[in-house]
């Protein structure tokens, strides 16, 4: 099926959507449409206040929109280069739930900053790799998620990190799990595709989560597949805002930037969509995230449908 990107059609599905009715039964992991998949990231950790009910009936009632989630639970890099911090309980109970509802189950390693201990992280590669085996094999896992935001990186510690991915994804794969990275250009050290593909299952770009005008957006999607080359485009996940804020304001705030975004993904054949993320209690001056008119173009997006962006042809 040939979809157009436009309002209306955005305004169907989600009348249909609504029809078919939430809390069906949860499709399988990995994806409706068989080559692409939609993940999101979800913040469980204490200080949050997390309500895994609302969270678990979320994610029931989205299942057309939901292969897996990403838990940022408490456990992170700690100050002197290790893996720790334990696991909520808010975690453990929407883990449990996911995995009952087919929902894959994956680990966000939060997002340090502390270019120290991540430079100690690397160079104890094998610990650091034992600690998150144990992590997968203990809450079945079926990923792990790391989001490094360093200040002060240079392109050095690109090349440090990328070797430090490329010797834990071996040791996660034969434990079952995948292992992703976030990239951005904001730190040298994460802004690397070219390095970091190799080295990981997937790239989640964050670059593209918005901008400030259609064509400032699909600047940033072009950069990063250029970045990637063909050989890298498997590896590839485009980030997208489900949240709106003062960084959204203005095109990427609007339904059909959804729409249209989507359509641009489909008709690159991105295989995966990562959204940041989805909030049902911890943001009560916000709508609930993802916003409402995510949920119809990520539904035909992971339907496996078509999308030829209007005016841009063959591009």
């Amino acid at each position: 099926m040939r979809v157009r990107a436009g309002l209306p059609v955005l305004l169907l599905v989600l009348a249909a959507a609504a029809a078919g009715g939430a809390g069906g039964a949860a499709a399988p992991a990995g994806g409706g449409g068989g080559s692409r998949s939609v993940s999101f990231w979800w913040d469980g950790r204490d200080r949050r206040e997390p309500d895994a009910h609302k969270f678990l009936s979320w994610v029931k009632a989205h299942a057309s929109i939901v292969d897996s989630v990403m838990f940022n639970c408490g456990t992170r890099l700690l100050d002197d280069g290790s893996i720790g911090g334990g696991v909520s309980d808010a975690c453990l109970s929407g883990m449990a739930g996911c995995r009952e509802l087919g929902v894959g189950v994956e680990l966000w390693l939060g997002e340090s900053r502390n270019l120290t201990a991540q430079r100690v992280m690397f160079a104890r590669w094998e610990a650091t790799a034992d600690a998150l085996v144990d992590l997968v094999r203990e809450h079945e896992l079926q990923g792990v998620n790391f989001d490094l935001e360093p200040h002060g990186s240079v392109a050095a510690d690109a090349e440090r990190y990328a070797r430090f991915l490329s010797r834990v994804k071996p040791r996660l794969n034969a434990a079952g799990a995948r292992l992703t990275a976030d990239a951005a250009p904001f730190a040298p050290m994460i802004a690397n595709l070219t390095l970091l593909a190799p080295a990981v299952d997937k790239v989640m770009y964050m670059h593209t989560y918005f901008a400030k005008s259609e064509a400032e957006w699909i600047g940033r999607l072009d950069a990063a597949t250029a970045a990637l080359g063909p050989g890298g485009a498997p590896k590839f996940a485009a980030g997208l805002a489900g949240f709106s804020d003062n960084n959204t304001r203005g095109w990427a705030d609007t339904p059909q930037s959804a729409v249209d975004r989507v359509c641009w993904l489909m008709h690159r054949r991105v295989p995966e969509i990562a959204v940041f993320r989805i909030s049902l209690h911890d943001v009560p001056e916000h709508e609930v995230w993802p916003l409402p008119w995510w949920a119809a173009p990520l539904a035909a997006y992971r339907r496996g449908e078509e999308c030829t962006p209007p005016g841009m042809g063959g591009r």
